[in-house]
């Protein structure tokens, strides 16, 4: 047995993967979510692009920080997307979309994958604390938020997982911006609270299609937890 009493094979490679060719890079991609770290990239970029337009600002002179905010809000979002692998093999081992996953698997273990997160998250703070500490900060509170008061805390338990786990996803513009300027601005405010609510609808539609998975996971989303007519209308809501 390990770790919340899982079977000790989730951490070894289990015997109906033995002899099959294990890609480096696949696994690596499921590690780090490549396409949920992309989409949460991207707005980063975004805000330090506005924000060089906005204060008509050249990226020849931002051009260390630019890599500076790039590089290291990428490590963090590696840092705590590799941490939620972690945390959560158990239901990954249960989900049909995520039971592959090289921490499911084996492929790494989960010490190594532990030790890739916490690596990853240090590394990126340091080199964000280079641009501005509001910018760290930002960065910090999309980490810490989806880690601990996510993945750790509401994602199992509250049906609102949903809304903590969308303000992680909209801090993202705020890095980008605030390498370049102050975050107090309707510029980065608007991109925040865009992402955010965009967030939800989205999110609550993947669980209705995952309705099973989620249910056999024990995961608190709405649709499971509350019904598809209730989850419906919080959709038409946030879209409207």
């Amino acid at each position: 047995m390990s770790r919340d009493g899982l079977p000790y094979q989730i951490q070894r490679t289990s015997l109906s993967c033995a002899g099959k060719p294990t890609s480096l890079i696949k696994d690596l991609k499921a590690l780090f979510k490549a396409s949920v770290l992309i989409a949460n990239v991207l707005p980063v970029f975004s805000g330090f692009w506005l924000a060089l337009y906005f204060t008509d600002s050249s990226l020849t002179n931002y051009w260390g920080d630019f890599l500076l905010t790039m590089i290291g809000s990428t490590l963090v979002m590696a840092g705590a997307l590799v941490l939620n692998n972690w945390y959560d093999v158990d239901i990954d081992s249960v989900m049909d979309r995520t039971k592959h996953r090289p921490t499911v698997t084996g492929n790494i273990s989960l010490k190594v994958v532990l030790t890739m997160g916490i690596s990853f998250t240090i590394l990126g703070f340091t080199l964000l604390l280079f641009t501005t500490i509001e910018a760290a900060i930002y960065a910090f509170v999309g980490w810490f938020t989806y880690v601990f008061l996510y993945t750790m805390w509401s994602k199992r338990r509250y049906t609102f997982n949903t809304i903590i786990g969308s303000v992680s996803g909209a801090v993202s513009p705020l890095i980008g911006w605030t390498a370049i300027e102050s975050g107090f601005h309707v510029v980065p405010m608007m991109l925040f609270l865009i992402l955010f609510i965009w967030q939800m609808p989205h999110t609550y539609a993947i669980a209705m299609r995952k309705y099973y998975e989620y249910k056999a996971a024990g995961v608190a989303m709405l649709p499971v937890v509350r019904g598809f007519a209730i989850t419906k209308r919080q959709i038409f809501v946030y879209a409207a």
